[in-house]
């Protein structure tokens, strides 16, 4: 009797660790697709974003007089501006992709904890974020 409880226990067990194993592969298959459909989304629009500003800034490069051009070396003006262009995408990939997820999802945890404890913890939670990103950055 003792015997079979014990074997129906392992069994039990084994069917727990072998989902959790299973769950864990699962999640990080998801992980890596979504991290490559955030990219197949927002290449698009970074290329875009990446026409409009090169298309402006040069348009107005070309719409300078010439004493502007004769001063200043071409090349060293488009090296600067490709560089520029290079940033900004760098800046609004950052903020689209990282920051306002975090926000969102900060947002969501403080909402949820002031709903379910207290608004006093939501706040602590709040001056607690805001100290580590004081410290941080």
């Amino acid at each position: 009797m003792l015997d079979s409880a014990a074997n129906a226990a392992g069994i039990g067990g084994l069917k727990v660790a072998v989902a959790f194993l299973l769950g864990s592969g699962l999640l990080k298959a998801l992980k890596s697709v979504s991290g490559e459909l955030r990219h197949v989304i927002f290449a698009p629009l970074s290329q875009q974003v990446s026409r409009i500003l090169a298309l402006k800034i040069f348009s107005h490069l070309f719409s300078l007089d010439s004493t502007f051009h004769v001063k200043r070396q071409t090349g060293g003006v488009i090296n600067i501006v490709e560089r520029g262009i290079r940033a900004i995408l760098t800046f609004f990939r950052t903020s689209v992709l990282t920051l306002v997820p975090t926000l969102v999802e900060w947002s969501l945890v403080c909402g949820y904890v002031a709903n379910k404890f207290s608004a006093q913890l939501a706040l602590l939670l709040v001056a607690t974020f805001v100290c580590y990103l004081c410290w941080t950055v």
